[in-house]
């Protein structure tokens, strides 16, 4: 087993507000006889399978967890719907969860849901490889909510896709 620096029993690991940008401390486990991991896996575990605009690095110091600028992924809509055209006139309707994934050929952002907890955890699982084996600790990442980066991408997104009357 492991030890792990910071401690993954501390919840949260660390605490962001949602439109923060960061580079976390890094995150390093040692084993039994003191050699630390000679590399690392990592998972985003929930709510959602990725934060669009994390980035995750390692090297000697250990893994390091940043956001280098302001994203909506670390506190995104539940759920945005927009529409596109389709040949011959008629439309198509399609669901994602964050603003990067929203389709050029979408013309329409029909409705944005938005999340309203004070906070949202996510949940990351880091598997650390050494010589004789690995180990795994699940880290908390607590984000404060803040409203503002959804809403400037809504304001862009809608802004990009308006018809000039001219």
């Amino acid at each position: 087993m492991a030890t792990w620096s910071p401690d993954p029993e501390v919840i949260p690991w660390l605490e962001v507000v949602a439109n923060s940008a960061f580079v976390a401390a890094p995150i390093v486990a040692v084993d039994e006889y003191g050699m630390p991991a000679s590399r690392y896996d990592f998972e985003i575990v929930g709510p959602r399978p990725k934060i669009i605009g994390m980035e995750v690095t390692q090297d000697e110091s250990g893994l390091v967890i940043a956001v280098p600028q302001v994203i909506t992924g670390l506190y995104p809509p539940i759920e945005i719907e927009y529409q596109m055209p389709l040949p011959g006139g008629g439309r198509q309707t399609g669901f994602c969860w964050d603003f990067p994934e929203i389709p050029e050929e979408a013309d329409e952002i029909i409705r944005v849901t938005s999340r309203e907890e004070q906070a949202l955890d996510w949940t990351f699982l880091v598997t650390a490889y050494f010589a004789h084996g690995s180990d795994s600790a699940e880290f908390i990442l607590r984000v404060a909510a803040d409203w503002t980066p959804v809403r400037d991408a809504l304001k862009e997104a809608v802004d990009a896709r308006r018809h000039s009357p001219w």
